[in-house]
């Protein structure tokens, strides 16, 4: 099995973005000078789920932060080597800018990832204390348990922080996403489908640490063929 993500952060040359088609609000540097421009979904209420994009003027750059429910009625297939394209392609059907796919598939690379598997397991208390009462490590890891939706455990390192979350994937979306899932035609297949099921979720922050734990580089293309086994080794090691 592939990797498979909730969200990514994707960077490349700011020549990938083709055309910007709506304002993008302004980043001054400290002397006053246009460092870059930006879209953030947050201010639209039309886009109910995370879509940012951003340039650097100074460093060239173009970086893509988004989150699988860019897919829309594929939403449960999560972004992966198989909708990673289709992802890409419904930010350009949002009339906000035009992005060179095949430029960003083929030059871009991952620097932030939120790397998922869902199991068939209902995330009960009795099952999320009983997650915490048999993992190896617990005292080096911090956790915070929250009833009858997920325990998080987390530990700072060198690069950042190790941390995975486990929880009730049916009873965010139904907390947080609600807008989400009434905007899909077959909002009753997305929530049967994620009924009964935790989802296991790890956070990876900058390309050394996708490198350390995956093994691979992050290039887009060969970040999406790695096989994924970071989630469960992450867990093993709490």
């Amino acid at each position: 099995m592939f990797i498979k993500c909730d969200t990514i952060k994707i960077r490349c040359n700011y020549k990938y973005l083709k055309e910007i088609k709506i304002p993008f609000n302004i980043q001054f540097n400290s002397k006053n000078m246009e460092q870059g421009r930006y879209f953030n979904s947050k201010h639209y209420n039309d886009i109910p789920y995370n879509l940012y994009i951003a340039t650097n003027n100074y460093h060239q750059s173009l970086e893509l932060e988004f989150s699988s429910k860019i897919l829309k009625e594929r939403y449960s297939e999560l972004i992966s080597r198989d909708t990673i394209r289709q992802c890409l392609d419904n930010i350009n059907t949002l009339g906000i800018c035009t992005l060179d796919i095949d430029g960003i598939l083929h030059h871009g690379w991952i620097i932030r990832s939120d790397i998922t598997e869902d199991v068939e397991l209902k995330p009960t208390d009795e099952v999320l204390n009983a997650l915490n009462q048999n993992v190896g490590n617990y005292r080096r890891f911090a956790w915070q348990h929250y009833d009858g939706k997920g325990i998080t455990f987390s530990k700072d390192v060198i690069y950042g922080k190790e941390e995975i979350k486990v929880y009730n994937k049916y009873q965010e979306l139904l907390t947080h996403s609600r807008k989400f899932v009434d905007s899909l035609e077959n909002r009753n297949e997305i929530m049967d489908y994620f009924y009964g099921k935790t989802r296991f979720e790890i956070t990876l922050r900058g390309e050394k640490q996708i490198r350390e734990r995956l093994g691979v580089g992050t290039g887009i293309i060969e970040f999406f063929n790695a096989e994924n086994r970071a989630v469960r080794e992450q867990f093993n090691r709490v």
